[in-house]
């Protein structure tokens, strides 16, 4: 449920000055091109999953969905997710997934065989229209 906050008003006469703090990356995408496609498929964990938004996955033909790795200096990643999920060993459920679109490498979480930000926007052949770039500062970085 969202949380509605004011900012109190400063006092009549004198000036005053409030401001608001939010984490998390400023913006996810990298660019409107190639449009975000978002797809709903049926997927069964392989292992407890308990992943965040945006994390590189690999879904298998047979619907199997893990984490997606570099493996012989590719990625098998087929989508990124469009939301959080929490699943249970062997639990299978319908799951909203990112198929095309142009995406901050800060904002995705990778699996540790992403090793260098080169290997994170390799891309894969997989998902050719998943682009990832990275940004030139970072917004925890950037001087206010």
């Amino acid at each position: 449920m969202a949380h509605d906050y004011t900012i109190p008003l400063g006092k009549p006469g004198i000036a005053s000055f409030e401001s608001e703090t939010y984490g998390n990356v400023g913006e996810y995408r990298f660019s409107d091109t190639p449009q975000e496609v978002t797809v709903d498929k049926v997927v069964t964990a392989g292992a407890a999953i308990d992943w965040p938004f945006l994390t590189a996955v690999n879904v298998a033909a047979n619907g199997a969905i893990t984490k997606a790795v570099i493996a012989s200096g590719a990625s098998n990643m087929t989508h990124l997710l469009a939301a959080p999920i929490v699943m249970a060993n062997a639990q299978s459920m319908s799951v909203p997934l990112i198929a095309a679109g142009h995406f901050a490498m800060q904002a995705i979480t990778f699996d540790a065989t992403f090793t260098t930000d080169a290997l994170k926007t390799l891309g894969s052949p997989l998902a050719p229209m998943l682009l990832i770039s990275k940004r030139k500062y970072d917004d925890a970085n950037f001087p206010a």
